[in-house]
């Protein structure tokens, strides 16, 4: 009897982010819980493709967007620096995903709420 693998939609492509980045800062996705203490960083799908043939998909990109929050300048270009390098470059299988590459897209910087926002959305390709 074969067994066949299921790919995991592109829905759940958070699911990997959460794994790699779970250690180095609270994460939530699309919003924080109210009352959320800083620092903490929210993620989101923001757009995604996939490359296929007449057997199906086998190229999927998703681009992520990550926001680290902190009361502190200071610290959210620190806390956006570990997430940056947690996940920038990684390759490998997290989470039902194998990753062919995450790369940094583009990343920019604002204030709202009383908290100093490092915007990063990365670009994960995956199979």
């Amino acid at each position: 009897m074969e067994t066949t693998i299921k790919i995991k939609s592109p829905l759940y492509i958070g699911e990997a982010v959460h794994e790699l980045i779970k250690d180095v800062i609270r994460d939530y996705p699309v919003i924080a819980d109210e009352g959320t203490k800083f620092p903490f960083c929210t993620w989101k799908r923001i757009s995604g493709s996939e490359l296929g043939s007449k057997d199906g998909p086998y190229s999927r990109t998703q681009l992520v967007e990550i926001l680290v929050v902190d009361d502190h300048y200071e610290g959210s270009v620190q806390n956006a620096e570990k997430v940056y390098n947690k996940l920038n470059g990684f390759r490998g299988s997290v989470r039902g995903f194998n990753i062919n590459e995450i790369t940094l897209n583009t990343s920019s910087e604002s204030y709202t709420e009383n908290g100093y926002v490092q915007r990063l959305v990365f670009n994960i390709e995956w199979s």
